[in-house]
């Protein structure tokens, strides 16, 4: 009875050193000499940020890891292995993005599946440098700066910290006052709509007048004519005219 409590207590404890040591191998990422894991290299441009054993991630779900980085001419050659085959397929205009995991400017690798026309993308090829994205950090930004102008920059950013520490309710307040401002616009702002729309009604109205008008402008300019050529004949005729009208007022007063 005592060796049969033994057995079992043996294999109990084995079957757990097994199951941890299993987590260890998959947390460490050791591979299998029966397994096939999915590799492939991206480029990007200048330092990427990635170290070896950072983490790789699909649609926010980690799926593998880092190998290695290698620098190749100013860039980075970053080295994967995809673990998940839930992740898989990848397809030939897939993409990678170095993205900042928190503060202490820990990163990883975010890499976009692509679209299914363009075709699956074998295990082992590389993503051009053309298809990635490297974040820009405010060290970079600082580093391009002239001393005098770098320590400005930092003086204003701490000075722009310490205002703004502990004033989250204020900001809040305030950004609900704008959104009322904004709320209260709305009226003007249809008001302005509803009058744009009607002066673009006038002006087309204008324009149908011009374009009448351009339409019937030699008759217009015939009309113009006969009517000048009236005034002239009257303007001959204007001593007979006058004469006529002399003999009907003296008639008038006979």
């Amino acid at each position: 009875m005592r060796s049969r409590l033994n057995l079992i207590v043996t294999v109990a404890y084995l079957t757990i050193c097994a199951v941890v040591l299993v987590g260890i191998v998959a947390s460490i990422g050791i591979t299998w000499p029966w397994q096939h894991p999915y590799r492939l290299t991206a480029v990007f441009s200048g330092g990427s940020g990635i170290l070896p054993k950072n983490e790789v991630y699909v649609d926010g779900v980690k799926v593998g890891r880092v190998d290695g980085v290698q620098a190749v001419g100013g860039q980075a050659r970053v080295s994967m292995t995809i673990d998940d085959t839930a992740a898989l397929p990848f397809y030939a205009d897939s993409s990678a993005e170095v993205r900042q995991k928190n503060l202490l400017n820990e990163n990883y690798v975010d890499i976009s599946r692509g679209t299914a026309a363009s075709g699956v993308m074998s295990s082992g090829t590389t993503i051009p440098v053309s298809r990635t994205l490297t974040p820009v950090s405010i060290d970079q930004v600082l580093a391009i700066l002239d001393p005098q102008t770098r320590d400005r920059l930092q003086l204003l950013l701490g000075s722009a910290g310490q205002s703004l520490a502990g004033r989250g309710t204020d900001l809040n307040a305030e950004a609900n006052s704008s959104s009322r401002l904004v709320g209260s616009l709305n009226g003007p702002a249809a008001e302005l709509a509803t009058r744009q729309q009607q002066l673009e009604n006038v002006v087309l109205e204008l324009q149908k007048l011009y374009d009448t008008l351009a339409g019937q402008r030699d008759q217009v300019r015939d009309e113009f004519g006969t009517f000048n050529q009236v005034m002239a004949q009257l303007a001959g005729q204007e001593q007979q005219i006058g004469g006529t009208v002399q003999q009907a007022d003296l008639l008038l007063q006979n």
